[in-house]
């Protein structure tokens, strides 16, 4: 039955699964910004052109705003209210451990790979549109569309100068909050 809740087995091996393919996108940033002799952009992309709290607090900022409005958006629109039903039958229940460790694997993981390898290649608005591909599946066009929107309010980010901390802390920080929401017992 879809509202069940996943038994501990099956907890484990989505923390374990999230942890691979973000680690693999860790490693396909690094790996393609090696064969590209651009590995050296690492460290000024780190806080672009803030000092790092600033970078953080940027981050924050934008995390707690955009993690605000699908707050709204989930409790006023009906189709949003379904997109995270079904997000929760699919996550069932998570601990607080297991949210933060999903959090950040797959925002480090993700803005690396779309942020920092790929939108050094085409630019903010594909690299947007294929992280939003990427979240997108049968019934999930919304969750697609909204994933392109937050990931081009992140490459614009980046474009103007706020460096990769600021989007990977707003990623983590959404993704934190909506988790935490959708999966907690």
């Amino acid at each position: 039955m879809i509202d069940e809740e996943p038994e501990q087995g099956s907890r484990g091996s989505l923390v374990i699964v999230a942890t691979l393919v973000y680690s693999g996108f860790v490693v396909t940033a690094l790996l393609w910004l090696y064969l590209r002799d651009r590995v050296l952009i690492l460290p000024e992309m780190a806080f672009g052109e803030l000092e790092a709290y600033a970078s953080l607090g940027v981050g924050t900022a934008v995390g707690l705003g955009l993690s605000g409005i699908i707050a709204l958006l989930v409790r006023y629109q009906a189709a949003f209210q379904g997109l995270e039903a079904r997000l929760r039958a699919t996550l069932g229940s998570l601990s607080e451990s297991e949210i933060v460790l999903i959090a950040m694997t797959s925002a480090i993981g993700e803005e690396l790979l779309f942020r920092c390898a790929l939108q050094d290649v085409v630019g903010p608005y594909l690299s947007a549109l294929v992280f939003g591909a990427l979240h997108t599946g049968p019934g999930l066009l919304l969750w697609g569309a909204c994933a392109a929107i937050l990931g081009l309010c992140f490459s614009l980010l980046i474009d103007s100068g706020c460096g990769l901390l600021s989007v990977t802390v707003a990623h983590a920080l959404i993704n934190f909050i909506s988790l935490r929401r959708m999966t907690l017992p």
